[in-house]
């Protein structure tokens, strides 16, 4: 396989992990020294932060369904970027419902042959309910 496809395998495995909830798998996504931004103030370094960040989020959920879309990937040796789209459905384990359509910018560095995540950052397009019925945010 090529470095993009390894990288892309990474991002479907990331997505794959969180729609199962499957803390192990999702972790093994993260570099040692990574950060993954939220927004409004939900930053995480290191992936043993970020693993119980997650952890806590996904608590809150009855269900979860993340869809990866279109995606872009420069790489530049041992390192990478790139730009993801993604969906999120999901239900909270108080019953409501809600939709995020957003992108993560990422990095990505090569570990002992392994490409990981050294950093996501999210950004939303919208967040709200299913109906479409919160604001939209345009892409800057």
């Amino acid at each position: 396989m090529s470095d993009r496809d390894d990288i892309s395998d990474l991002v479907y495995r990331y997505s794959d992990a969180v729609t199962r909830k499957d803390r192990t798998q999702w972790a093994a996504t993260w570099a040692e020294d990574a950060w993954w931004d939220l927004g409004k103030g939900r930053l995480s370094r290191g992936r043993e932060t970020i693993v119980e960040f997650w952890q806590k989020a996904v608590d809150g959920l009855t269900i979860v369904v993340q869809l990866v879309h279109n995606g872009a990937v420069a790489i530049d040796g041992e390192t990478a970027s790139g730009r993801w789209y993604v969906s999120e459905h999901l239900e909270r384990t108080t019953g409501a419902t809600g939709l995020l359509l957003a992108w993560y910018d990422d990095t990505y560095v090569r570990v002992d042959g392994q490409w990981l995540f050294a950093s996501r950052s999210l950004g939303s397009l919208y967040h709200g309910a299913p109906d479409f019925s919160g604001a939209f945010t345009p892409l800057a």
